[in-house]
């Protein structure tokens, strides 16, 4: 099944699929109950904290706006500094936030850091490093294990 990254953990939790393949920046997001079998060590990027070039990242503000389609992970981490935020939930452009003023920073995925420099951003922080992830549903780990333990000792002598 081709579908997006978002939902891959739905259709392994909800038995749609027995595995699936699924950038741990998605795991942690969401925490679905699945088996989580092998890092594939591939997409390979970062989740950053983003700020305006001209700015710098005040964790000393009473409160921090921060947009971000990464709720949990940017309410964990900010939780974790005690500085407190409030989060901006957004689906797409999260780069235009800071500039127009909605938000002091951004949360986002990035692989390069280009989309951020294009956009007069710059990287402020560096929350968590992510990769794809084969992750399996809990009852097909069980009742295919050997044909998933196949699969997994393959995968893992290609990597």
């Amino acid at each position: 099944l081709m579908v997006r990254n978002q939902d891959i953990p739905t259709y392994v939790t909800e038995g749609a699929a027995d595995i699936g393949v699924v950038g741990l920046d998605v795991l942690e997001e969401h925490k679905p109950n699945v088996v989580r079998l092998l890092d594939l060590k591939i997409g390979q990027c970062k989740v950053c904290i983003g700020i305006k070039n001209d700015s710098e990242l005040d964790l000393n503000q009473p409160e921090l706006k921060i947009a971000t389609k990464m709720p949990n992970i940017t309410r964990n981490y900010f939780t974790k500094q005690a500085v407190a935020v409030k989060i901006i939930k957004l689906y797409g452009s999260i780069e235009l936030a800071p500039l127009v003023g909605l938000s002091d920073a951004i949360v986002d995925v990035v692989e390069t850091g280009s989309t951020m420099k294009q956009n007069g951003l710059k990287i402020a922080g560096n929350i968590m490093q992510s990769s794809a992830y084969l992750i399996a549903n809990k009852n097909s780990f069980i009742i295919k294990k050997d044909d998933i333990l196949d699969l997994y000792k393959k995968i893992k002598e290609e990597i």
